[in-house]
C-alpha cells in the first residue's frame, strides 16, 4: 500500500520574495496614484463651484445694473445738432424740440454734457445720463464690457443709453469744476462764471479743459441749477 504525503502540494512555480515586494511597491503606487487624483479632483471641483458661484454674482450684479440704467428712462428727446465749432453763433432752436416737464422735485444727475444752445436770455444744454460706479459694481460692470477688471482706481463709468434729454439752464449760476487750462485739476473745485463755462464746452475759446468731461446736474422745476465737474483721478 502506497503511502501519499496529506499535507497540500504547491502547483505551478513559487513567487521569489524580491517578486512580492515589487508586485506591493506597484500596489502602493497605483494607491498612491487614485489617491493623488481624487485629491485633485477634490480641490478642482471646489475651485469650479467658487468660480460659478462668482460668474453668478457678476450676472446678477450686471442685471442689477441694467435695471437701474433703465430706470432713468425718461420721455425721449430727439437728439441735437453737434456743439458749434470755434467762432460760429449758436442757432435757433430746431422745430420739433421739447424740455422736459416740471418735475416738482430737485434731481441729481451725473451724465455727459453733449451739447449746447444759447440765444438772448435763453440757453439749453444737452445732456446724456451716465452712471458711475466703484467696488464691487465697477469690477461687475467692466467684466461685463469686457474691460480691466477691477478697473483702474477702482471707478468704471456706465453709458450704455444713448438717449439725450434737453434743459434749460439757470444762466446765473456758477458752474464748480476742478479742471484746469493746460491740464491741472483742483480736486476741491473752483467756480466759473457759466458764461465762461459754456464758451468753452462750445469751443467758443481755443481752450476745450472742461470739454467731454463727467458733470453732476442738479435739476429743479424741469431747469438745469448747478453744475459740477466730477473729479477723476
Amino acid at each position: 500500500m502506497l503511502d501519499y504525503e496529506s499535507s497540500p502540494r504547491q502547483i505551478g512555480p513559487s513567487m521569489s520574495p524580491r517578486t512580492k515586494i515589487i508586485i506591493g511597491y506597484i500596489g502602493v503606487g497605483i494607491a498612491a496614484a487614485l489617491l493623488t487624483a481624487a485629491v485633485v479632483w477634490a480641490l478642482m471641483s471646489t475651485r469650479l463651484e467658487r468660480e460659478i458661484d462668482r460668474a453668478d454674482s457678476a450676472v446678477e450684479q450686471v442685471r442689477e445694473l441694467e435695471e437701474r440704467m433703465a430706470a432713468l428712462d425718461d420721455d425721449r428727446t430727439p437728439p441735437r445738432a453737434d456743439t458749434p465749432a470755434s467762432g460760429q453763433e449758436p442757432t435757433a432752436v430746431p422745430a420739433g424740440t421739447s424740455t422736459p416737464k416740471d418735475s416738482g422735485s430737485a434731481e441729481r444727475q451725473f451724465c455727459f454734457v453733449r451739447s449746447g444752445l444759447w440765444e438772448g436770455s435763453t440757453a439749453l444744454l444737452t445732456v446724456d445720463y451716465a452712471e458711475i460706479l466703484s467696488g464691487a459694481e465697477a469690477a461687475a460692470a467692466a467684466t461685463a464690457h469686457g474691460e480691466e477688471s477691477p478697473p483702474p482706481n477702482d471707478y468704471y463709468i456706465v453709458n450704455d443709453n444713448p438717449k439725450l434729454r434737453e434743459f434749460p439752464i439757470d444762466t446765473a449760476m456758477t458752474v464748480k469744476v476742478v479742471s484746469q487750462p493746460g491740464g491741472g485739476v483742483v480736486t476741491e473745485g473752483y467756480g466759473m462764471a457759466f458764461g465762461t463755462w459754456y464758451d468753452v464746452l462750445c469751443g467758443m475759446s481755443t481752450d476745450d479743459f472742461v470739454a467731454d468731461r463727467p458733470y453732476w446736474i442738479t435739476i429743479e422745476g424741469g431747469t438745469i441749477v448747478a453744475i459740477e465737474e466730477q473729479f477723476l483721478p
